[in-house]
Order: structure tokens, then C-alpha cells, then sequence
């Protein structure tokens, strides 16, 4: 069996303003409040069909929560024998939360500060003009959204240093400043799911350095141009980046694993 383990929006899944191609030559995958919010390329549909024809297993691996999972029409349509949400907090099986990952999630956080506990204890950033709205995910981490007028990377460096002394860990991802305890990761939940099924051969797929510990459990990986990775590492990159961008990317990547199999 082969699978790809990949990261969802601006990987495999775009907004119109980060597809690259016209609207025509796409399909919706995802809709809130009646609009449509995301899209994957027509020739990414069609390739979805052929790579699982391969018998190649796509899991969806997110920092969504799982109600922003759900949303995403493509993956209820089809669901996927395995998937990952919040950031490595939940596995579904079959479109199911694990539960054996559930109780291994809940003792690795105990050793951190607790959702609530982190929240009282730097009640502060809720006070901070800087954020413009903080969310809770699934009770398992936050997300502060910056006011990019106001956006402070003194305050967020210090903000990660005490946020280090509790086991959490920070990412400034675009607007997105996450922080989260130091033992919720992708490639933790990766690789509970790979021990699970053992594949023949793994890929992994990622824009951001969110998804980096997830891509170097394997030696075949892809990251688009238009990444954080490539933006911030250039050729210095641990991972192998595709000269493509948008859809594009997710197109070129597929085409590969299908030429993997033939």
C-alpha cells in the first residue's frame, strides 16, 4: 500500500485567491454560510480518481478543527479510511474519532498546561489590541489572529518564550500566531497512523512549518513554491520543492505518485 499523508489548505485545497487557475476550471469542495470557500482544480479530481484506481490511500492531515473538517464536501463524500484533524488532537478512522488516539492525545497534553489553565494564566493576550480574535480549537490549543497593523514580532518572540516555560509551543503562520502544547503535533498523530497500516511507501505533503515533522518521516516529499517553507528556507529547504504553485502543485504531485505505481 502506499500513502500520501498531506496537509490540507493551500496544499491540496485552495481559495480562490490561492488557486491560480480560473474559477471554471475548478470544483467547490467547501461552503460556509451558503458561499463557496475552497476548490480543487478539475484535473485534481480527475487524478484523485486514477491515484485511487493505485490503490494509493490520501489522509488528510489538518489543523482544522473538526467541525471545519466536516465542512470540507470532498472527504464526506468519499471518506477516508484515515484522517487527521487539530493539528494531530484527533484520528479518524472511517470518518470516526479513534478513540485509542483520544486517551494518548489526553495523557501527552496532561503533561503541559491545560487548555484552560493556559488561558487564565496569559489572560493578557486577550487584552492585547494586537489580536484581533483568539479561538479555542477542540479545547486542545489556540488561535490568535493578528491585526497586521499592529503586529508586534518582539511581543510574539517574548509571548513564545514563556509560552515554552508551560510546554506550549508557538507558530506565526500569515495572520495566524498558534500556540499550542508541545506534545499536539501532525507528525505525532502521522505516525500513530502509519504504525497502524504500514504502508510499502509514504509521501507526505506541506506548505507550512507546521508540516515539517510530518514530511521528514519519509524521504518522499513534495512543498509547493508558493509554501511558507520555500519562502522562508529557499534552497535550503530539508524538503523537496515542487516548481509549482496552487493547484498546479497538488496537480504535478499526483501525477508523480501515479507515474510511482504504473
Amino acid at each position: 500500500m502506499h500513502v500520501l499523508t498531506t496537509d490540507l489548505d493551500r496544499t491540496f485545497i485552495f481559495s480562490e485567491r490561492t488557486i491560480g487557475i480560473p474559477l471554471e476550471e475548478t470544483r467547490c469542495i467547501e461552503q460556509l454560510d451558503g458561499k463557496p470557500i475552497s476548490y480543487i482544480s478539475n484535473k485534481t479530481a480527475q487524478l484523485m480518481e486514477e491515484v485511487t484506481a493505485r490503490n494509493i490511500d490520501i489522509i488528510p492531515v489538518t489543523t482544522r478543527s473538526l467541525a471545519q473538517y466536516a465542512r470540507i464536501e470532498l472527504f464526506q463524500q468519499k471518506v477516508p479510511h484515515y484522517a487527521v484533524a487539530c493539528n494531530g488532537g484527533f484520528v479518524l478512522r472511517n470518518g470516526e474519532v479513534d478513540e485509542e488516539w483520544a486517551k494518548i492525545v489526553a495523557k501527552n497534553v496532561s503533561t503541559c498546561l491545560s487548555f484552560a489553565d493556559f488561558r487564565t494564566r496569559f489572560a493578557a493576550c486577550w487584552e492585547m489590541e494586537m489580536f484581533r480574535k483568539i479561538n479555542g480549537v477542540d479545547e486542545l490549543f489556540y488561535v490568535l489572529l493578528i491585526d497586521e497593523a499592529k503586529k508586534d514580532i518582539d511581543v510574539l518572540n517574548a509571548l513564545h518564550e514563556q509560552f515554552q516555560q508551560v510546554d506550549w509551543t508557538t507558530y506565526l503562520h500569515g495572520k495566524k500566531f498558534y500556540a499550542l502544547p508541545k506534545t499536539l503535533s501532525k507528525e505525532a498523530a502521522v505516525t500513530y497512523v502509519l504504525d497502524k497500516i504500514q504502508p510499502t511507501v509514504h509521501y507526505a505533503a506541506g506548505d507550512s512549518f507546521m508540516d515539517l515533522g510530518m514530511m521528514q518521516l519519509t524521504d518522499t516529499h513534495f512543498s509547493p513554491q508558493h509554501g511558507e517553507i520555500y519562502e522562508k528556507l529557499g534552497d535550503a529547504s530539508p524538503v523537496r520543492v515542487l516548481d509549482a504553485r496552487g493547484a498546479a502543485f497538488t496537480e504535478q504531485m499526483l501525477e508523480e505518485l501515479i507515474a510511482n505505481v504504473q
